[in-house]
């Protein structure tokens, strides 16, 4: 952290399963303007069920402290277990910084079930066709069988694509071999057989 600014940490105990956190920061002399740069909660219900939340802020941290990148945005993660099942969400919001010179956006979703099943989601903006000019929206979906085996679901729109949709699909086994794959693109790309696809 800069040398020009200090910076406090608190932690709360909210209730007997709860403890709050905050991690603040000011200009030197700035005298109790403490600004949020992380904060979050944790809730331990039992050995099985515990959740929590965590907020960033890059924003502040840059303003305090301007060696940090990126230089603003910021992300929010949040988490709950339930037993065998897990559920992992971050957003990460109007990122810019030395990769991404533009407002970047991005979502993030994992899941884990009880049946050791697994899905992952991820969206975000790139220049999906390197044009240079507008960023299309790249949405991944995939699934997971409980022996690895998987499917993966790509889609595209938006930016200079205009009315065009961009699909593709990629299957793999539990070595995690590819055993399909196909896109919109290059159908001479295509290979192996959807009926062995898991989901």
């Amino acid at each position: 952290m800069g040398t020009t600014s200090v910076y406090t940490l608190a932690v709360q105990q909210a209730s007997a399963t709860e403890f709050n956190l905050f991690l603040g920061g000011e200009p030197k002399g700035a005298g109790d303007a403490w600004q949020g740069v992380f904060g979050g909660k944790t809730a331990v219900t039992d050995a099985q069920h515990r959740s929590g939340e965590v907020d960033v802020s890059f924003s502040i941290m840059h303003a305090l402290d301007p060696t940090v990148d990126p230089v603003s945005g910021g992300a929010a993660v949040r988490f709950t277990i339930d037993g065998a099942t897990r559920d992992v969400r971050a957003h990460f919001g109007g990122i810019v910084g030395k990769n991404s010179p533009q407002p970047d956006d991005s979502d993030y979703a994992f899941t884990a079930a009880q049946d050791q099943t697994s899905s992952f989601a991820f969206a975000t903006h790139i220049d999906f066709d390197h044009d240079g000019t507008l960023d299309e929206v790249v949405n991944i979906q995939s699934r997971w069988a409980a022996n690895g085996s998987g499917t993966a679901h790509v889609v595209v729109t938006g930016g200079s694509l205009g009315q065009r949709t961009i699909n593709a699909v990629e299957c793999w086994d539990p070595a995690r071999g590819r055993v399909f794959y196909t896109d919109d693109q290059n159908m001479n790309a295509r290979s192996g057989d959807p009926a062995c696809c898991p989901f």
